[in-house]
């Protein structure tokens, strides 16, 4: 619990404080490199996290329907299609890495406690909230924001648990964060 509590820590005081002082185009970059170092020490205490990306291969065939809609929605906002590719490779590191470290990490620490998944569904949506909080305190974010972390919070959790793995519950995140 304590490595947990540490990892978590890093994250949230990465989310308070480096994230508001980076400029807006520098943001998916800093993000991803702190997100990538978040991963290390969860991997690095639970290998097998890895493993969690495996899948059935029509998982990943509705994974990459998922994200080619989303792709559609972002170049349809008149977001040109090079920047939507370019964006598109950072958010993909920052969806694995949350979900690596909430409904990875974090899920595999709650079964240690708990084998009720919907209650582990509930811990990890909440943490995931609260990841984010720091967030919206900074930049002012509105009640329907919180309301769309919390429910896309939820239904990854649901995916993790129906699935056993985190495909769908990762490209889900990741075109849900393309489309933003």
């Amino acid at each position: 619990m304590l490595s947990l509590a540490i990892v978590l820590a890093v994250a949230t005081l990465t989310e308070a404080v480096i994230f508001p002082l980076t400029p807006a185009e520098w943001a998916p970059v800093v993000q991803t490199v702190v997100y990538l170092a978040l991963v290390g020490p969860a991997l690095a205490i639970r290998p097998r996290l890895l493993r969690l990306f495996r899948a059935p291969t029509w998982q990943y065939a509705v994974a990459c329907v998922l994200v080619a809609i989303a792709f559609i929605f972002a170049a349809a906002g008149g977001e040109a299609p090079t920047h939507v590719a370019v964006r598109s490779l950072f958010l993909l590191v920052v969806a694995a890495a949350e979900e690596l470290i909430f409904r990875g990490f974090l899920w595999w620490l709650c079964t240690r406690v708990t084998d009720r998944g919907w209650l582990i569904v509930v811990l990890t949506t909440v943490c995931f909230a609260l990841f984010h909080l720091p967030g919206w305190v900074v930049h002012g974010t509105d009640v329907v924001s919180v309301l769309a972390i919390l429910i896309g919070g939820a239904i990854y959790g649901v995916l993790r648990l129906a699935t056993g793995n985190l495909v769908l519950a990762t490209f889900l995140h990741w075109a849900v964060d393309i489309s933003a």
